[in-house]
C-alpha cells in the first residue's frame, strides 16, 4: 500500500509535469511556429487549427532527448542543433513580419541582406551599411542564434525529462510518428524547415525573371534609341514632337507613399478622405486641370516601396528582392531611357534613398539623382526621408521647372510613410520654406503612433495623405505649366491594421492635364473622370503603367516601338 507522502508527491508531480509540457509547447509554438498564427495566405479558421498543431522539428528533438535520457553529452555536439534552432527562430520572426506587414514570404538570404539598411533607417546611423557595420550585425545575429537555440534545446530537454525511463520508448515512437505525419502527409508547406529551405534555395534570378515576371514592354534596341535621339535633335521647330500627346511638355511622375486602395474600401478612411479629395479636386478644376483616375495592382503591400517604384519604371513586375536586384543586369530598357531618347532631362528625386549603387545608376540612367543629402535640408528630422514633401517638391521645382528644357521627373514622396507620428503641415507661403529650418518651431503635427502600433493610426494616415495631396496641388500651381502631364500614383497599401484584412494590393493612379484630348486615349473601362475613382473600376497590373503612359504621350518614330 503506497504511503501518504508518495501519493502527495504524485499529485504534485502530475500538475508540474503538465505545466512543464504546456509551457514548453507554447514557447516553441511562438518561437519557431509563430508564422502559423498569421492568417495570410489562408482563411482564419485554418490558422487556428495550424496554430495548435505539433511542430515536427520540436517533436523530433523531443524524441531524440527521450532516447538519450539524462545522459550528459559534450556541449560541442549540440552546437549545430543550437544553430539550427536559432536559425528557425530568426526565419520565423522574419516570416511573421513579412506575412503581417507585406503579405509575402520571408526569403532568408535576400531579405536578411536588407537588415543593415533597416537599422540605418531606424537609427539614422549610416555605419550599419558599411562593411564593418554589416559584419558586426551578422556576427551578432549568429551569436544570438546559438544562444537562443541553446535555450530552446534546454526547454525541450526539460519536457523530455518529465517522462519516466519505462515510458520513453513508447513516447519516442509516438513523437516520431506524429512528426512524420504532419510534416510529410498533411502540412508539408507549413513546416518550418521546408519553408526555411525554400527561402534559402530560391531559384536563380534568371529563372525567376523568366517564369514569374511579366514580359518587359521595353523593347528598344540601342540603334532605335540612337535614331530617336537624332530625330529629336534634328527638329527645327516644335510642330513635330517626340510626344505629340503632350506637345513635349514636362512630365511629373509623383509617387505617393502608402497611397492605397483602402482609402476607398475602408469605411473609416473613405469617410475621412472624401472631403479632402473633394476640396483638392475643386481646386484643380478651378485651375483648369482635367483628371482621369483608376487603380493599379501593386506588387508590394505594406512596405518595400522600391519594388513598386521599379515596376512603374521598368514595366516588369518586381515581386521580390531577388528580381529587383537581378533586373538591373538584364539590359532591358526602362522609362528613364525612353525619356532620354525623346530629348528629356531625366530626374530621380528620392529623399528616402541614402545611397545609389553605381550598377543601379547605370541601369536606370537618370541624368540627375537627388537623394537624401542632396536637397540642402537644414530642418529637424521629421520622419522617413527626413524632410517634408513640400520642401522636396519646392526644391525640385526651382531647380528644373523654370527653364524651357523638357523634364521627366520621378519623385518618390515620403511624408505619408509609416509610422505616421510626425507629419508636416501645409505651409501656404512656399517662399517661407527656405532651408527647412522653420520646421524646428512650427509646421509639424504629432500623432500618438509608433513603429509597432498606435492609438491614432487611422487619423495619422488619412491626415498624411491629405497633406501630400494638398502639397501636390500647390506644387502644380507653381511648377506645372499648360503643357505638363502630371501623374499621381500610390506605391502600395499601408500595412495592417491600417489596411483592413480584406484589402487588395491596389493603389490609385491619376493622370492630370489641361488638355482634354491628352487624356482621351485612356480606356473608359479602367479610368473614370475626376479625382475620385469609381468604386467599380478593376485593378490593372502596375506593370501596365508604362503602356497607359504611352497611350497619353503618343510616342513617335522609334519611340513608338515601346508598345507591343
Amino acid at each position: 500500500m503506497p504511503s501518504v507522502s508518495n501519493t502527495v508527491n504524485r499529485r504534485r508531480t502530475l500538475p508540474t509535469a503538465a505545466f512543464t509540457l504546456i509551457t514548453v509547447w507554447v514557447v516553441l509554438l511562438v518561437a519557431v511556429g509563430g508564422f502559423r498564427l498569421v492568417a495570410w495566405p489562408r482563411p482564419t479558421w485554418q490558422t487556428w487549427i495550424l496554430g495548435i498543431m505539433p511542430i515536427p522539428e520540436a517533436l523530433l528533438l523531443f524524441g531524440l532527448l527521450l532516447l538519450i535520457g539524462s545522459a550528459e553529452t559534450r556541449r560541442g555536439y549540440w552546437i549545430p542543433v543550437w544553430l539550427f534552432l536559432g536559425l528557425l527562430v530568426v526565419w520565423n520572426v522574419g516570416e511573421v513580419v513579412y506575412r503581417w506587414n507585406y503579405r509575402d514570404h520571408f526569403v532568408l538570404v535576400d531579405d536578411l541582406s536588407l537588415f543593415p539598411s533597416l537599422l540605418t533607417m531606424l537609427t539614422r546611423l549610416g555605419w550599419f551599411r558599411g562593411p564593418l557595420g554589416s559584419a558586426a550585425v551578422y556576427l551578432v545575429i549568429i551569436i544570438l542564434m546559438i544562444l537562443i537555440g541553446g535555450m530552446l534545446l534546454r526547454l525541450i530537454r526539460a519536457a523530455a525529462m518529465v517522462f519516466k525511463p519505462s515510458m520513453r520508448a513508447v513516447v519516442l515512437g509516438i513523437a516520431i510518428i506524429i512528426a512524420a505525419f504532419f510534416q510529410v502527409l498533411i502540412f508539408s508547406q507549413e513546416t518550418p524547415t521546408i519553408l526555411l529551405l525554400n527561402s534559402i534555395a530560391a531559384r536563380p534570378v534568371e529563372d525567376i525573371l523568366e517564369r514569374e515576371s511579366s514580359p518587359s514592354r521595353m523593347v528598344f534596341t540601342p540603334e532605335q534609341i540612337e535614331a530617336a535621339q537624332r530625330t529629336f535633335e534634328q527638329m527645327e521647330n516644335r510642330s513635330n514632337y517626340a510626344y505629340p500627346g503632350i506637345g513635349d511638355g514636362d512630365i511629373h511622375l509623383l509617387v505617393v507613399e502608402s497611397y492605397g486602395h483602402t482609402l476607398f474600401t475602408n469605411p473609416v478612411h473613405r469617410d475621412n478622405i472624401r472631403p479632402v479629395l473633394g476640396e483638392i479636386s475643386a481646386k484643380l478644376e478651378d485651375e483648369g486641370w482635367l483628371v482621369r483616375s483608376g487603380f493599379l495592382d501593386s506588387p508590394a503591400f505594406g512596405g518595400r516601396s522600391w519594388l513598386a517604384d521599379a515596376t512603374l519604371i521598368t514595366g516588369r513586375r518586381m515581386t521580390n528582392q531577388r528580381i529587383f536586384d537581378g533586373h538591373i543586369y538584364t539590359g532591358d530598357a526602362n522609362l528613364s531611357g525612353q525619356m532620354s531618347a525623346a530629348g528629356y532631362r531625366t530626374v530621380y528625386a528620392a529623399p528616402g534613398t541614402r545611397r545609389t549603387p553605381e550598377d543601379w545608376k547605370d541601369y536606370y540612367g537618370y541624368d540627375d539623382f537627388i537623394i537624401e543629402g542632396d536637397f540642402g535640408w537644414e530642418g529637424p528630422f521629421i520622419s522617413f526621408g527626413n524632410m517634408s514633401d513640400q520642401f522636396l517638391l519646392n526644391t525640385v521645382g526651382r531647380r528644373y521647372f523654370e527653364s524651357d528644357e523638357p523634364v521627366f521627373l520621378a519623385a518618390l514622396l515620403v511624408s505619408s510613410h509609416v509610422p505616421f507620428v510626425r507629419i508636416p503641415e501645409y505651409i501656404s507661403d512656399w517662399d517661407r520654406l527656405g532651408d527647412g529650418s522653420l520646421y524646428a518651431d512650427e509646421g509639424i503635427r504629432r500623432f500618438n503612433n509608433n513603429w509597432l502600433g498606435g492609438s491614432e493610426y487611422p487619423e495619422g494616415y488619412v491626415y498624411s495623405i491629405g497633406y501630400v495631396l494638398e502639397t501636390i496641388a500647390g506644387y502644380m500651381e507653381r511648377y506645372a505649366d499648360e503643357d505638363s502631364l502630371v501623374v499621381i500614383v500610390g506605391d502600395h497599401q499601408p500595412r495592417t491594421p491600417i489596411s483592413e484584412g480584406s484589402a487588395t494590393s491596389g493603389v490609385p493612379v491619376h493622370f492630370l492635364s489641361k488638355t482634354a484630348a491628352t487624356l482621351h486615349p485612356l480606356p473608359d473601362e479602367f479610368f473614370s473622370q475626376g479625382f475620385i475613382p469609381s468604386d467599380d473600376l478593376p485593378l490593372r497590373p502596375m506593370e501596365d503603367f508604362p503602356e497607359f503612359l504611352n497611350l497619353v504621350l503618343k510616342p513617335q518614330g522609334a519611340l513608338s516601338s515601346y508598345l507591343r
